[in-house]
């Protein structure tokens, strides 16, 4: 049971961040994105693609680069994905963006077996995912 051991953890910061001065919400939810994302890996682990890909957006969509880059791996393998190279590429975009180093070097894989009218498809896309939730 996760919760338990999520509320033992925040106990046990609060009184950290007590005793040294730091603020206590943004460690809270760094956290408590720190258990969605070893709830969403552990998902995946077991084949629960939707779970996993869901977290994984909803993760995204907060700014996490790793989840984009997650995201971007099911589609580029087709695993809990359809098979979709622009989507893959859209996704390694905004973790590349978010200055991730293997979301740069997939992303270089990626473009390699895509044409040039696809890279710019997925480019559009990144852009307008911004849009969407916010982030432009």
């Amino acid at each position: 049971m996760p919760f338990p051991a999520f509320r033992r953890a925040a106990a046990t910061l609060s009184l950290l961040c007590l005793f040294t001065g730091l603020p206590l919400v943004p460690a809270l939810a760094q956290l408590n994105e720190m258990e969605k994302l070893k709830g969403a890996r552990e998902a995946y682990d077991a084949k629960n693609y939707d779970k996993a890909f869901y977290d994984w957006l909803g993760l995204c969509q907060a700014g996490n680069r790793g989840a984009c880059f997650n995201l971007g791996l099911m589609y580029a393998n087709g695993t809990g994905a359809p098979q979709d190279y622009v989507e893959s590429y859209k996704w390694m975009q905004l973790a590349a963006e978010a200055g991730l180093p293997e979301a740069i070097r997939a992303r270089a894989r990626l473009a390699s077996d895509m044409s040039a009218s696809e890279i710019k498809l997925a480019m559009d896309r990144a852009e307008q995912w911004k849009i969407d939730v916010g982030r432009r």
